[in-house]
C-alpha cells in the first residue's frame, strides 16, 4: 500500500489517538497528536497524559472530551491541516477541526464514547462499569446521571455528524454510531482481521 504525493501539492494532516499504558500499579491514558507536513517531509507529535489516579471522579466523559479538545486545539494550531484524522472515537475533537481549523474530519471508530447500551443501563437502573449500586438504588441520582447521558449523547451526535468520512469496526459500533450520530450511508465497516 502506497499513496504518491505530487511534490507541487501541500499536504498537511493531523491524527489524534489514543494509548493505554500499564505502568506497575497505575494505568495511564495518553493522547497521541501526530502532525505530519508534506512539506516538512516529518511528523510532530504531541501528548497529553493521564494517570487514572488524575482522572475525575465525576463527569469523566465531559473532562476527557475537554481534554481531548485541548489537545486538538494546540496541534491545529502548530499548523491547519487538510485533514484530521481521529481514531479515539472522541466526536468532539471534530468541532475544534471542522468549525474552528476548517479541516476535512476522518474518523475510525472502535467503540462510542458513549453508546445507547449505556443510556440503557442507568435507565434500568441496572448496576455495571458505567452505574454504580449506589447509581443505581438512587431514583433521584439516577435521574440526574440519566439528564447528563442525554445532553451528552446529543451534543456527541451533533459533534459526530461534521465527520466527512467515518469508518468503525463492526456492526454494533456501526449501529451506535448511525443512531447517535444520525450519518445514515456515510458510515464503512472495516472488519479487523481475525485468525
Amino acid at each position: 500500500f502506497s499513496i504518491s504525493i505530487p511534490s507541487s501539492l501541500s499536504l498537511h494532516f493531523v491524527h489524534l489517538h489514543e494509548l493505554k499504558h500499564l505502568l506497575g500499579e497505575y494505568c495511564q491514558y495518553v493522547h497521541y497528536c501526530s502532525v505530519y507536513s508534506h512539506l516538512q517531509g516529518q511528523f510532530t507529535h504531541f501528548c497529553s497524559q493521564l494517570h487514572e489516579s488524575d482522572k475525575p471522579k465525576r463527569l469523566t466523559m465531559i473532562a476527557e472530551s475537554w481534554g481531548a479538545m485541548k489537545l486538538a486545539w494546540y496541534a491545529l494550531s502548530v499548523v491547519n491541516p487538510h485533514v484530521f484524522i481521529d481514531t479515539t472515537g472522541c466526536a468532539f475533537t471534530f468541532f475544534v477541526a471542522k468549525i474552528l481549523a476548517a479541516c476535512r474530519v476522518c474518523t475510525y471508530v472502535h467503540y462510542p464514547t458513549i453508546s445507547t447500551d449505556m443510556l440503557s443501563l442507568v435507565w434500568e437502573r441496572r448496576p455495571s462499569y458505567n452505574n454504580t449500586s449506589q447509581i443505581a438504588t438512587n431514583p433521584i441520582i439516577t435521574y440526574v446521571k440519566l439528564v447528563y447521558y442525554t445532553i451528552f449523547a446529543i451534543c456527541y451526535g451533533m459533534v459526530g455528524s461534521l465527520a466527512d468520512l467515518t469508518i468503525v469496526n463492526s456492526n454494533w459500533t456501526k449501529d451506535h454510531i448511525q443512531y447517535l450520530w444520525k450519518l445514515a450511508g456515510r458510515i464503512h465497516i472495516v472488519f479487523p482481521p481475525v485468525d
